[in-house]
């Protein structure tokens, strides 16, 4: 997936999850051999933007 040395200069986000989803991040953090909880979130993160875009693709525009 993405990695942070991908792009030139990268941006910190801090941010808190309830125990419940970090232990579901781990989960997938293990099950998909990703190297730290970081990189694990980030790859979540490109999943769920690129299934987001590939919704709004489907859904024919009312106007």
């Amino acid at each position: 997936m993405l990695h942070p040395t991908d792009e030139k200069k990268t941006k910190r986000l801090i941010t808190q999850f309830p125990p419940s989803l970090v232990e579901e991040i781990d989960e997938w953090r293990f099950e998909h051999r990703a190297l730290s909880r970081s990189e694990a979130v980030r790859d979540l993160v490109v999943l769920g933007l690129e299934a987001s875009k590939s919704k709004t693709k489907k859904k024919p525009h009312k106007k």
